[in-house]
C-alpha cells in the first residue's frame, strides 16, 4: 500500500475533531459527543471563543449550584473545627460549591470550534485542546478539499 493511499484510508483527526467516510465528529473521552453526516454539511465556520454553548444557562446553573452547597459546605467547615452533629443530607449537597465552581469556571473559556451549519440546525464541534495555528491550518484544508466546500473563518 503506498504512502497515498494510505493517508486517504486515514480518517481526518486534529484534537478530537475527525472527519470520516460518513460523518464529521466530535469525540470526548474517546466517546462521540456530536455526529454530524457528511451530506448534511450546508456551511462550517471555524470560530474562537466562548466554547460553551449556551454560557449564560450554564453560568446560572453554577451559581444556583454554589448557591445550593453553601449553607451545607460552610455547616461542614463549622463541623470540622467545633464538632457536633452534621447529617448525611449536607454531606451529599456539599459538593454542589465544587461543581458549581467549575460550571462557572468553564463558562468562560475560549478556544477553536467549528459551526457547522444544517439544513435545520447548527452543530458545534469543539477541539478537546487548542491546536497549533500551523496544525489548524493544514486541518482546515485539508477539511476544504475532502468536504469540497470553503470553510469560512471568523473571529
Amino acid at each position: 500500500m503506498s504512502a497515498d493511499t494510505e493517508a486517504q484510508s486515514k480518517p481526518l483527526e486534529l484534537n478530537g475533531i475527525v472527519l470520516t467516510d460518513k460523518n464529521l465528529v466530535e469525540i470526548s473521552g474517546g466517546k462521540p459527543m456530536v455526529r454530524v453526516d457528511r451530506e448534511d454539511i450546508q456551511q462550517i465556520t471555524l470560530r474562537h471563543g466562548l466554547i460553551a454553548p449556551h454560557p449564560l444557562i450554564q453560568c446560572i446553573a453554577g451559581l444556583a449550584m454554589v448557591g445550593i452547597g453553601y449553607y451545607p459546605y460552610r455547616m461542614f467547615l463549622h463541623w470540622q473545627r467545633d464538632g457536633g452533629a452534621f447529617h448525611l443530607g449536607f454531606a451529599m449537597v456539599t459538593p454542589f460549591v465544587f461543581l458549581g465552581a467549575w460550571l462557572i469556571f468553564t463558562t468562560f473559556k475560549r478556544g477553536y470550534f467549528l459551526d457547522v451549519q444544517l439544513q435545520s440546525d447548527r452543530k458545534r464541534l469543539t477541539f478537546d485542546a487548542t491546536p497549533t495555528s500551523q496544525a489548524l491550518e493544514s486541518f482546515v484544508a485539508r477539511l476544504e478539499s475532502e468536504l469540497g466546500m470553503k470553510i469560512l473563518r471568523s473571529a
